[in-house]
């Protein structure tokens, strides 16, 4: 479970049947061991509760009428505690426990197996099916997007996608892409070349506009499309053949 960040330290704790403490069969994390070790029981006695390796052991200790066992085993660092969890639930394992955990531990699923995560697949696919749940599901993700915290996640997730070059190659494909889409389905809509006609015009009417986008044209032809220097100017021949295709295009696109 990620610890609240609120709190300087955090607590590594096992969990085992009291009718054989030695053995340990979870391996956790949670500001508060013993309200964690509640949670879990409520979870496990949940009869919509996904069925786990963890919560059928539960139950198998509930049914025999005892609560299992929490003991503290360390107290670390908030931002170490995935390694501190890591790294006893590999000493345990090391150790011969039969743990519950599904995962070596620390924040996300990093190594399920095939058949774990079919279950949780479906599990999610099942409770996305209730549009109670989705509507709760919903408003606790606007409610975290509009606070600082969630904000500071979304801002660390887009830079950790734009810190790829193939995610950055992907997302500007992806864009020209929409554009292009997006271009040709407006210049299919009635009304749409008057409306960039009457656009253009009153740009055009600024002196400071038309002066600034002469230049930015004559800057752009002697460079020329391709981005190498052209070899000349523009003669009033391609011009026209420029201005000719570009007609075309637009006249097939908008039929």
């Amino acid at each position: 479970m990620r610890p609240d960040t609120k709190n300087q330290t955090t607590f590594i704790y096992t969990l085992s049947d009291p009718a054989y403490p030695e053995r340990i069969r979870y391996v956790g994390c949670s500001v508060d061991p013993v309200a964690r070790l509640r949670q879990h029981c409520r979870d496990a006695a949940r009869a919509t509760a996904t069925r786990t390796h963890k919560t059928s052991w539960l139950r198998s200790v509930l049914a025999a009428g005892r609560k299992p066992t929490v003991c503290v085993v360390s107290e670390v660092a908030v931002a170490a505690w995935q390694d501190a969890e890591r790294a006893y639930i590999a000493h345990c394992r090391n150790a011969g426990c039969r743990l519950t955990n599904s995962t070596s531990g620390g924040d996300g699923v990093i190594d399920l197996s095939p058949d774990a995560l079919a279950r949780r697949s479906e599990a999610v696919r099942r409770a996305w099916t209730d549009p109670v749940m989705k509507l709760r599901q919903a408003d606790a993700c606007k409610r975290f997007a509009n606070t600082d915290e969630g904000r500071a996640a979304q801002r660390d997730r887009v830079a950790a996608r734009w810190a790829s070059p193939d995610a950055r190659v992907r997302q500007r494909e992806a864009l020209r892409r929409a554009h292009r889409e997006g271009r040709k389905a407006d210049m299919t809509k009635p009304g749409y070349r008057a409306q960039r006609s009457k656009i253009a015009k009153r740009l055009w009417a600024d002196s400071a506009y038309r002066a600034k986008a002469v230049a930015a044209g004559l800057a752009r032809n002697q460079k020329g499309f391709s981005g190498r220097p052209r070899r000349g100017p523009l003669t009033d021949e391609h011009k026209a053949n420029i201005s000719k295709a570009q007609k075309a295009r637009f006249v097939a696109v908008s039929v």
